[in-house]
């Protein structure tokens, strides 16, 4: 549980910086995560982010649809810029 929960601050942190820019390191973890390496495929993203969000929610009462708005417009250029990576070479 307790390397789970690293690797979620982990992605959240990579996903987040890639709101200003993109930036390498998640560029690299994308096409780790292609289809010809992790195979993650581009729909399980909007559930990950779904799921992410869904546990937020149940844990923090001040997450309201304010907040969810502002973390899907944060997250969405990481998991955009992933997708994007998914049929590269």
């Amino acid at each position: 549980m307790e390397t789970q929960k690293a690797m979620l601050h982990i992605s959240m942190a990579y996903m987040t910086k890639s709101h200003e820019k993109k930036s390498e390191i998640l560029l690299k973890i994308a096409n780790s995560h292609n289809k010809n390496n992790l195979n993650i495929r581009p729909h399980l993203y909007s559930l990950w982010l779904d799921s992410l969000v869904s546990a937020a929610k149940s844990i923090n009462h001040d997450f309201d649809n304010n907040t969810e708005k502002l973390w899907r417009t944060c997250l969405q250029p990481g998991i955009d810029l992933m997708i994007s990576r998914y049929q590269v070479v």
